[in-house]
C-alpha cells in the first residue's frame, strides 16, 4: 500500500506560542539525544500518556485490541510477551510497526491532554508524528494492519491538520477498507476463522471508525462520502 505523497504535508505544525531560545521549553524540544523523541520521553510521562490514550481515545477510536496496544508499548520501552493484536497476527513482527503505533499514540495523547505549555506539547507531538512517518513505507502494508496504521495517523491528523489533507486521507482509507472487503459482513466472516470473534469484531471496529472519520470530514468540507450507508452490510461491533 503506497500512500500518495500529496496527502502528507511536510509543513511544521502550528504552535500556539514559540519557545524562546535558551528557555527550558526550547531545550526540551531539541534535546532528544540519539534515541529520538519517542524513547526520550520519561517513563512516568509515557505511562501517563498511554493510560490517557486508552481512557480517552479508544472509546472513540477503538482500532486496537487493548492488550496488544499495551504489549506494543512495552516492546518499545521494554521487553514484552507475545499477545495477539486482534487481527490474526501477533506481536512477533518488525519492531518498526510498534514504534509507529506508539509514536502516534503518544502524539494523540499529548495533543488531547496539554492544558498548559501547549506550544511545547504540540511541538513534541509533531516530532513524534514525524518519527512515525519516517517508517511509513514499512508500516503501510497491503493488509488489515496497514489500515489500522492509516486510521491511527488520521486520528492525529484531525488534531493537527498540517500533517495531512484529512479529507483525501479519509477517502484513501475508505478505498483501502473496500479493497479488503471490510464494508461487507460476508467478507469479514469468510476471510478469517469464524470462531475468532475477536478478529471479526476488530475488523468491524476499524471499518466503522474509518467510515465515521470519512463522514465527518466529508460533512466538514461539504463533499460526498466515499461510501454510502446503503452500500454497507457490515454490522456494528459489540461495543457500539
Amino acid at each position: 500500500m503506497a500512500l500518495p505523497h500529496f496527502i502528507l504535508s511536510d509543513a511544521r505544525l502550528p504552535l500556539t506560542e514559540e519557545p524562546r531560545p535558551g528557555s527550558d521549553a526550547a531545550a526540551g524540544l531539541t534535546s532528544f539525544g540519539p534515541r529520538g523523541p519517542l524513547r526520550s520521553i520519561p517513563e512516568q510521562i509515557a505511562d501517563f500518556l498511554l493510560e490517557n490514550y486508552i481512557a480517552r481515545a479508544t472509546s472513540s477510536y477503538p482500532i486496537f485490541y487493548e492488550p496488544w496496544l499495551r504489549s506494543a508499548y512495552a516492546s518499545v520501552f521494554q521487553d514484552a510477551p507475545n499477545i495477539s493484536r486482534g487481527n490474526g497476527s501477533n506481536i512477533n513482527e518488525p519492531k518498526v510497526y510498534d514504534t509507529f503505533v506508539i509514536c502516534l499514540v503518544m502524539a494523540v495523547s499529548l495533543s488531547s491532554t496539554a492544558s498548559t505549555k501547549q506550544a511545547q506539547a504540540n511541538s513534541m507531538a509533531s516530532k513524534l508524528c514525524k518519527q512515525a512517518i519516517s517508517h511509513i513505507k514499512q508500516v503501510l502494508t497491503d493488509d488489515f494492519a496497514g489500515i489500522q496504521a492509516l486510521v491511527l495517523l488520521h486520528t492525529y491528523a484531525i488534531m493537527n491538520p498540517a500533517v495531512a489533507n484529512v479529507y483525501f486521507l479519509a477517502g484513501y482509507i475508505m478505498q483501502a477498507c473496500m479493497d479488503q472487503g471490510l464494508h461487507r459482513e460476508t467478507s469479514i466472516a469468510d476471510s478469517i476463522d469464524r470462531t475468532d470473534l475477536l478478529v471479526q469484531d476488530m475488523r468491524r471496529r476499524v471499518f466503522w471508525t474509518a467510515w465515521e472519520l470519512d463522514a465527518s470530514c466529508s460533512a466538514g468540507f461539504a463533499r460526498p462520502v466515499a461510501l454510502r450507508p446503503e452500500d454497507i452490510s457490515t454490522v456494528f461491533p459489540s461495543d457500539f
